[in-house]
Order: C-alpha cells, then structure tokens, then sequence
C-alpha cells in the first residue's frame, strides 16, 4: 500500500467554479452546511507528529485572495502557496485573506515554498522572514525548496548558495518553531538518499504525480522512510 497523498485543488477549481453558483459566491445556504458539518478531511501524522490535512489548495495559476477567502469559507483548511510570483503564485494575498477570516489560525495548516534563486544560507533565512511578514502569521507549518537548483529562465539572479545551505537555514527555523516542518520539491533517489543523510529529515517531498506518472518508486521510499508525499 502506498503512502497517502495530499491532493490539491487549485487553479482548475477556480476554471470551473466561474461558471458554478455556489462557488466562489457562497449561498447563505451553503455556509450554514459548510459550518454546521464535521471536518470530514482525510488527514495524515508527520513524523514530527503534526498532523496535516491530505486535501489542500493550491495557489497557483493566479488563484487570488477572493478564492482564498471563499476557500477557507467552504471548509479548506490547508493552504499551499510559494514566493514565486512569476509562477503565478499571491502569498501576500494569501496571508490577507488568511487574516481576514474568522478562522482561527491553529485551524489552518499553511504551506509555502522558498524560490530557487534564494538557495544559500542567508538568502532562505530572508525569504522565511519575507513569508512570515507578507502571510502575517508568526510561524509556518511547512517551508519546502521549491527546486533543488536553478536552470536558465527560471531564476533572474545566481542563487548564493545550494540547497544544502538552504536546508540548514530551515533546521535552524525548524529549531526555533518558526517552521513546523520542512521539505523539497523535485525529489529524485540521489536527492532523497542526500536527504537522508541531514541532521533534519524531510517531513514533506513534493513531486509531479499524475495517472500516467504515478512515481511509484518515489512514493514507496517515502512511505518506507515516513515522508509525506505531496
């Protein structure tokens, strides 16, 4: 049996829900179910043991503080986002609908993901203050590497460092409770055996996984390993 996997609703949600009347303009209706109903979300235990929800959603692809908000109306309780504008993600937009709702904060498990152009030590350590100010919260669940290295367009300066150097930024706010867990996306077995090897181990990879690239492998390691695969 394989590892459990969170599923994320993001932009293709929004695609759709234009054309739906309930979502994102919420029926008075609707809120009332929404509210009145238990917390059905499959959930996971980190090895840390946090739990996480396995149902989230994902801010890409120009989802916006109005979805956030509608969201976090209908019952979503995990929120993904990144630092990354230019791959279509709002994390300011997500930490203000996040601060204007009446969801207590300890309900909302929130994600998000350092750039690769911010590899190295010092760097990490000012994006994770970054995101701590543009989502106004005073610690994250889980801070990922958004890419273990950069590649020609995707980055507009040299990153100062690795991801190694990265990862002990993250132990150290791992450390501090600053950040709840920790993780990496893009995930090979050269990359998880170094993984492995550090003084944190990963809490969370995340992965491209769709019917035609179930990652199997990738998957089974994490389970044996007690990693949450995203």
């Amino acid at each position: 049996m394989l590892s459990p996997l969170t599923v994320y609703f993001g932009a293709f949600v929004f695609m759709v829900a234009q054309y739906h009347p309930v979502f994102p303009r919420i029926s008075s209706s609707t809120k009332k179910e929404v509210q009145s109903s238990p917390n059905k979300v499959p959930t996971s235990t980190l090895r840390n043991d946090d739990i996480i929800p396995l149902v989230g959603l994902g801010c890409a692809s120009g989802v916006r503080k109005s979805h956030v908000a509608s969201a976090l109306e209908l019952g979503y309780r995990f929120i993904d986002t990144a630092q990354s504008y230019s791959w279509g993600y709002h994390e300011d937009e997500v930490g203000d609908a996040i601060f204007e709702s009446n969801v207590d904060r300890g309900e909302i498990y929130l994600q998000t993901k350092i750039h690769p152009e911010d590899l190295g030590y010092e760097a990490t350590r000012r994006a994770v203050e970054t995101s701590l100010t543009r989502l106004k919260v005073t610690y994250i669940d889980s801070v990922l590497i958004h890419k273990p290295r950069c590649w020609e367009g995707a980055c507009q300066k040299v990153p100062e460092g690795t991801w190694q150097d990265s990862w002990m930024a993250l132990e150290e706010f791992y450390d501090a409770k600053l950040v709840k867990s920790i993780g990496i996306c893009d995930v090979d077995d050269v990359l998880f055996n170094q993984l492995l090897e550090q003084r944190i181990k990963p809490h969370i990879i995340q992965n491209w996984m769709d019917p035609f690239h179930q990652d199997t492998n990738m998957r089974d390691r994490c389970k044996k390993e007690n990693v949450q695969y995203q």
